[in-house]
């Protein structure tokens, strides 16, 4: 699914996947969580958590952004996005890049966030600035060399170890990082290293942040772990012994019960059973493949033998949106 928004500074196409959850209850449906991808991901890289998600009731969005010249005119463009899909308010999931530009947004557009999870995130792009020299050439360079930059950032297959998952995980990400085309990728290159910093004062509630970080070695340098957790000292923290750089693949179940109970917290609180049902729904005209519905779920740890079944499952790594 496809949004043209002709009011921003150029030409700007947004992807989306959604799933309605439950539409009986109000404030889960005018308050949507919406997921905002990092530099190599897409708009599927999420669709484990949305799937649990929406089983439970939440309505949640998985948006995959158009290519911007700053994150000025990101802010700018999500915005419009929101609009088309009349949204007022949402919760907010960013993971790496997409961390630091959902603080940018809450930042200059704080009556429209409810809270903020920041997944591997950071609040400034310093240190990538100086590792990237070549940055004010990107534009000129071909579309294989462009892609080969941004596979830099991707865990390298012999320092993984042998968690499968993550090896899973990574080679997902290497295959939805090749369907994305050469313009996006530049947009996203430059926006995740041309020097920027978020406000050193959110007006975001901190109680109403959850900083979601993996113990294990990342891309995301410690400095710049600490250097968010800093700024928000009184957010919530969530840390995750292992997951590597896509937890929300590697370890869904894991992510997926802290976002649960990162909302409740923020006061959401979907009914827990609803009714099955497949359909689709359309938002002033823009077609948005929704499949809703739920069985009976329940909230807390899964017992052994439920972790195993749903990792034997994941493994699979089928994707519920393609074609």
């Amino acid at each position: 699914m496809k949004i043209s928004l002709p009011r921003c500074s150029q030409q700007s196409v947004w992807s989306y996947f959604e799933l309605p959850g439950d539409r009986s209850d109000s404030r889960a449906r005018e308050e949507p969580l919406v997921f905002v991808h990092g530099t190599s991901g897409t708009a599927s890289c999420f669709f484990l958590q949305m799937e649990e998600l929406a089983k439970k009731g939440y309505r949640v969005i998985s948006c995959q952004y158009a290519a911007c010249k700053d994150v000025r005119d990101w802010v700018k463009s999500f915005d419009r996005f929101l609009d088309a899909l009349s949204i007022t308010k949402a919760h907010l999931f960013g993971a790496q890049l997409g961390g630091f530009l959902v603080q940018s947004y809450a930042a200059s557009h704080p009556g429209r966030v409810c809270s903020l999870i920041l997944c591997n995130a950071f609040s400034s792009t310093a240190h990538f600035a100086d590792a990237t020299p070549w940055l004010s050439l990107i534009a000129y360079l071909p579309g294989m060399v462009v892609r080969r930059l941004a596979l830099e950032a991707f865990p390298r297959w012999d320092k993984i170890g042998t968690d499968m998952c993550q090896k899973e995980a990574a080679a997902f990400m290497h295959h939805q990082l090749s369907s994305v085309p050469t313009k996006d990728l530049v947009s996203r290159l430059t926006l995740n290293c041309t020097a920027n910093s978020v406000p050193s004062v959110l007006p975001t509630d901190q109680k109403r942040i959850t900083l979601l970080h993996v113990a294990d070695k990342t891309h995301i340098p410690e400095a710049l772990t600490q250097d968010v957790k800093k700024r928000y000292p009184r957010a919530r923290v969530a840390e995750l012994k292992s997951g590597g750089d896509f937890p929300y693949l590697s370890r869904p179940d894991d992510v997926t019960l802290h976002i649960v109970v990162h909302l409740r917290a923020a006061g959401v609180f979907p009914q827990a059973h609803l009714t099955t049902r497949h359909d689709k729904v359309t938002h002033n005209g823009v077609g948005a493949g929704a499949v809703g519905g739920s069985v009976s779920s329940r909230c807390g740890c899964l017992s052994d033998e439920e972790r195993a079944a749903r990792k034997r499952k994941q493994m699979e790594w089928k994707n519920p949106f393609a074609d």
